[in-house]
């Protein structure tokens, strides 16, 4: 049962995350992007960026494709990334106001 949750996990970690947080990079305005847009955004990014990945790890002086390698680099992209939205001031804002529960107007 927990090696399903742990794979669950690793999954959404590789197929969504480094998509999600380079979508916080290249579109940084808050009205750029709505909910959904930013969704499958994430989703489409991920999965360029992952056979990217993929494509450099696979060359062969490097012999590098396998999945220690490959996670790993995916997770040294997400943090890269998720270091420079909070160095950047334009990023900041937009990312933790994406987390904030939206409040309703009457």
């Amino acid at each position: 049962m927990i090696g399903k949750i742990a794979y669950l996990l690793l999954g959404v970690v590789i197929l969504f995350v480094p998509g999600f947080l380079l979508s916080f990079l290249v579109f940084p305005k808050k009205g750029s992007l709505d909910f959904w847009k930013r969704i499958a955004t994430s989703i489409g990014l991920s999965a360029l960026l992952d056979m990217l990945i993929i494509t450099i790890l696979a060359q062969p002086k490097l012999k590098a494709l396998e999945f220690t390698p490959v996670v790993g680099s995916i997770l040294i992209f997400c943090v890269a990334c998720g270091a420079i939205i909070f160095l950047r001031k334009e990023t900041r804002q937009p990312f933790l106001n994406f987390f904030k529960k939206p409040e309703i107007e009457k």
